[in-house]
């Protein structure tokens, strides 16, 4: 069951209770707390039902080889750690021991490590697979790939990922976007010839270049492929992105 109080309780995971009235005359009952931290929706969902399974083994090692069990979930770390009152040494050693991928800074998480290691494979054939089908673009957005490969998991604890796999140089990072190491965006003559357009509307337009959608109609061009270009175009120094849509040329910047 789930209790609801007045007010604050101190009270962690395996502290026993006793339920009294509200003479305290009568004693209407007693348990062990199983989770302090208690959801006030979703409280049949099966994940959750499968959190308090977990919850309820003998010890904390126990609880957190359960709850890794559980499929496309990650454990938070500091209400794990808070609802068996862990030291950081002791928690540390028993990531350890069960072998958890730790992820994030702000808002620690805990994957098993084999999925961590699944996940960081995906990341990397997914980013291969965009370059194939996309060679122009110069990455996918960030989060679009969190979405498509680990929708689960918190911003913060996928960036953590993407920037480990930074780290061994096996991807880049640069803003909101993603790439594998050593990739460059390719231009053809399709491109060439829309850059002799665009160039020199914008220098012509000088500090006040007109927004992506209001080129591309000027330009008689489609806005998605223009903000392809423009974007690339950046991407090698010769525009600079001066807001979320609009450019300068490297002339007009100098």
């Amino acid at each position: 069951m789930q209790l609801v109080t007045e007010e604050p309780l101190c009270a962690l995971n395996g502290d026993r209770y006793i339920l009294r009235d509200q003479s305290a005359g009568r004693t209407l009952g007693g348990g062990v707390v199983t989770d302090p931290f208690a959801p006030a929706t979703r409280r049949a969902a099966a994940a959750r039902l499968a959190a308090l399974a977990a919850l309820e083994q003998a010890s904390p090692e126990a609880a957190l080889a359960e709850m890794l069990k559980t499929a496309d979930q990650a454990v938070d770390l500091a209400r794990f750690e808070t609802m068996f009152n862990l030291s950081a040494e002791r928690a540390t050693s028993l990531y350890q021991s069960a072998d958890a991928a730790v992820l994030g800074r702000e808002r620690r998480v805990a994957l098993p490590g084999a999925i961590a290691a699944s996940l960081r494979d995906r990341v990397l054939a997914a980013l291969a697979e965009f370059h194939r089908a996309q060679p122009q673009a110069p990455g996918i957005e960030l989060e679009a790939l969190r979405v498509e490969l680990a929708p689960y998991l918190a911003a913060d604890a996928f960036v953590y990922l993407l920037r480990e796999l930074a780290d061994a140089r096996k991807l880049e990072m640069r803003g909101a976007m993603v790439r594998l190491s050593g990739h460059h965006a390719a231009f053809n003559s399709a491109d060439e010839r829309m850059w002799q357009a665009v160039l020199p509307a914008l220098l012509q337009a000088r500090f006040t270049p007109p927004p992506v959608p209001e080129l591309a109609l000027n330009l008689g061009l489609k806005e998605a492929v223009l903000k392809d270009l423009l974007y690339r175009k950046s991407r090698t120094g010769e525009l600079m992105r001066v807001a979320d849509d609009r450019f300068y040329a490297k002339a007009t910047l100098a």
